[in-house]
């Protein structure tokens, strides 16, 4: 059980991202938290950490990994958000991938170069939430005609 009002930290690393640096990072955090809030997620992905706190009111996310680890992570918590008690958890980064594009618009930096593991977990607990929207953008390029008429799908150069 836990006590009313807490805020537990559930953590998904890539190992694979950013070199060695992500086998580090999951080594140190299983270290400094309970083992059942650390996932790897090439163990089977994100799926197996949202199942662990799927009742648990209110609790955050660290990611590790790049852009594309991030994607992913927010991709399977879309898809069975309606499932989990806290819906919308707070997600926070450590950037390990080669653009860090997101990291980098919410200031969690450009990439990973080796800060306490430590220091970055109270980073993440004081941290302010914002809000972000997320959307898909699917384009349907029609090739058209000097008249201005659909004159069919185009297709990719070859």
């Amino acid at each position: 059980k836990l006590a009313k009002g807490s805020c537990p930290l559930l953590v998904f690393v890539n190992p694979k991202s950013g070199g060695l640096k992500g086998r580090e990072i999951l080594y140190s955090f299983r270290k400094l938290l309970n083992p059942h809030q650390v996932f790897e997620l090439t163990s089977g992905g994100p799926l197996a950490g949202l199942h662990t706190f799927r009742d648990v009111p209110h609790f955050r996310i660290l990611v590790c990994g790049g852009d594309g680890t991030v994607g992913w992570v927010l991709g399977v918590l879309e898809s069975i958000r309606h499932k989990i008690t806290c819906p919308e958890p707070a997600i926070s980064i450590i950037p390990l991938g080669t653009g860090n594009d997101l990291a980098r618009v919410l200031r969690w930096g450009t990439g990973y170069s080796g800060e306490d593991p430590y220091n970055i977990l109270l980073s993440v607990e004081e941290a302010e939430e914002v809000q972000m929207d997320r959307w898909t953008i699917l384009l349907d390029a029609q090739e058209m005609t000097e008249d201005g008429k659909e004159n069919g799908f185009l297709e990719p150069p070859k």
